[in-house]
């Protein structure tokens, strides 16, 4: 690996993008690979827990999972410059505003932006062509088709099932501030 990180994402991805931004401000070495269907069946799976982007894989060979835990570890890796409040207050009203941003506006977000015919285009290109790059059209339509409908049916419950995980995550450290 040339860089000293490797970021699996999908230019679609709302945490791929958050991810992105938080490693361009940090001003880290990495490059962007778009995972293919075995990364998503195979490897992120087994490296990481899910078949979920973002993805980072490390030059020596250490596997980060999940937005949050990946920024978290790379401010203890790279503290400067860094975007950690300052105070108990501002930690609250990050935690509670990134619990709003990333969880409860999801699925206002995933509507919003691919509920409309004229979107849908771009997202079965972008998918299908990341997932399966050599793969014919129709095979990549099919599968970004079936992914799609599997997704929205399981965004139906996110906000409360996000909700019960970041309670259960931040909670002690709500509760000691």
């Amino acid at each position: 690996m040339q860089h000293q990180y490797r970021l699996y994402g999908l230019q679609i991805s709302h945490f791929s993008g958050k991810l992105r931004g938080y490693l361009n401000y940090k001003g880290l070495d990495y490059e962007e690979k778009a995972p293919d269907l075995f990364d998503m069946v195979r490897r992120f799976p087994k490296k990481v827990g899910a078949a979920v982007v973002p993805v980072i894989e490390t030059s020596s060979g250490e596997w980060l999972g999940d937005t949050t835990d990946i920024i978290e570890e790379f401010e203890r890796r790279h503290p400067q410059p860094s975007i950690a409040t300052t105070t108990p207050k501002q930690t609250i009203a990050s935690m509670l505003f990134g619990a709003w941003c990333d969880d409860f506006w999801l699925t206002v977000s995933l509507h919003t932006r691919w509920s409309h015919p004229e979107n849908y285009p771009v997202f079965r290109h972008e998918l299908g062509k990341g997932l399966l790059p050599y793969a014919p059209n129709f095979v990549r339509n099919w599968l970004a088709d079936n992914m799609a409908s599997r997704s929205m049916k399981r965004s139906m419950f996110m906000p409360m099932a996000h909700l019960w995980s970041w309670w259960i995550r931040y909670r002690p450290r709500c509760l000691l501030v």
